[in-house]
């Protein structure tokens, strides 16, 4: 006999597995849909920093991701931020617009700090690409910002914008002529003999990273510099922040917070449900005191709809991953796993594609961040598959 479930819709076992089983079905061959009106990330700006070609009509897109505040946020719905408001005005002047609203873009960036509120991350891209002295960049360890500290001046005059507008120093001047190798090896050839190492460094980080990472185009541009010539970084998203859970089970523990969660370069909900996974291939005893503690933050962070999000609106990615954190954890039928499968259920389209208008990929946490639709897809499936695969093992057990 199955049972009742208290769930919205009050949906019997056999019935909501049966959904399940349908929503899978019309997952494997999902028909087209529309795309959405609105960029997924800041693309066109950030080929742009780098000198890359780009469509006029991609960048006159994202005026449509500004805040009424006229500055634009990491992501929509957040607040602006002056990293990603500066950029597009940026791109933008580069490209050769310069409307009335371009100035009023300008203006706002002002407001928020100009360019000594800058993350440092972007600092150093900046400089780098020859539009702040090197003087403006803190020094750091990085391989990129080495290159930067080692030049008498960034970049190769190739960008010429005047700062004043966004609360920043004008223009440095251009290098004299001498070649990219010959200030390299004027600069460090004779007295730095981790050269190699340096540049295998920036080699690493520029090759196969995202142009959506500021580390990475960070990393392009002082190989640049350093006469390294690379192929562009790829525009894809890199992949999931969770390579730290390899470590071991002991690693993982030591890491969890002391609220129950852990956090990685995806979020919480994201860290959680890695954790759990690992400790589970681990061998750890779902009901050892970690575990439980993990499983309930995930059940104390549910929103009322169903679904999980990390600050707002829940979005199939967040639910997923908290569904599939539960399961992890030992508990694939209670009502907040029931519920959370609800929700990813209402969300399936008519056409079987689980689409999501939220930038849930975070690139680089508090900088970058993207809508990855085939990993919301992606998402949505594993986690039904795993609660069919739990369900059904435990009725059958």
């Amino acid at each position: 006999m199955s049972r009742r479930l208290q769930i919205p819709g009050e949906r019997e076992q056999a019935e909501l597995i049966a959904a399940c089983q349908r929503a899978l079905e019309l997952s494997k061959t999902p028909g087209s849909c529309e795309a959405w009106p609105e960029p997924d990330s800041y693309l066109a700006a950030d080929q742009a920093l780098l000198g890359l070609p780009v469509e006029a009509a991609a960048l006159e897109a994202l005026w449509t991701l500004q805040n009424p505040d006229l500055g634009f946020p990491v992501c929509p719905g957040s607040p602006s931020c002056v990293d990603t408001s500066a950029k597009v005005w940026a791109a933008l002047r580069l490209s050769g617009v310069t409307r009335g609203r371009l100035a009023q873009l300008g203006a706002a960036v002002r407001s928020m700090g100009g360019v000594d509120a800058f993350h440092e991350l972007t600092k150093t891209e900046w400089a780098l690409a020859g539009l702040i002295p090197p003087d403006r960049v803190a020094p750091s360890a990085s391989p990129a910002a080495f290159v930067l500290q080692s030049r008498d001046r960034a970049g190769a005059g190739r960008l010429t914008l005047d700062l004043a507008e966004i609360g920043g120093c004008g223009q440095p001047a251009a290098p004299k002529a001498t070649g990219l190798k010959a200030w390299w090896a004027r600069a460090l050839g004779k007295r730095h003999r981790a050269i190699p190492t340096l540049l295998d460094d920036l080699r690493r980080e520029a090759l196969g990273g995202s142009v959506l990472d500021p580390r990475t185009r960070a990393a392009w541009l002082a190989a640049a510099c350093a006469g390294r010539k690379l192929d562009p970084p790829q525009p894809t998203p890199p992949p999931a922040h969770d390579e730290w859970f390899q470590s071991g089970v002991d690693a993982t523990l030591a890491v969890q917070q002391p609220d129950g969660c852990w956090r990685d370069g995806e979020g919480a909900i994201h860290g959680t449900w890695r954790a759990l996974a690992a400790l589970r291939c681990g061998g750890y005893d779902d009901r050892e005191a970690e575990v439980l503690r993990g499983g309930e933050w995930l059940r104390s962070t549910q929103n009322a709809d169903g679904g999980w999000s990390e600050d707002s609106a829940s979005t199939v990615s967040h639910t997923a991953w908290a569904v599939m954190g539960l399961i992890e954890g030992g508990d694939p039928t209670s009502e907040s796993v029931t519920k959370g499968i609800e929700f990813l259920l209402a969300r399936q389209t008519p056409e079987g594609w689980w689409r999501e208008r939220a930038w849930t990929r975070i690139i680089c946490p508090g900088l970058a961040y993207a809508r990855d639709e085939a990993r919301c897809h992606r998402d949505a499936v594993q986690a039904i598959e795993k609660f069919m695969q739990a369900t059904i093992r435990g009725t059958n057990g």
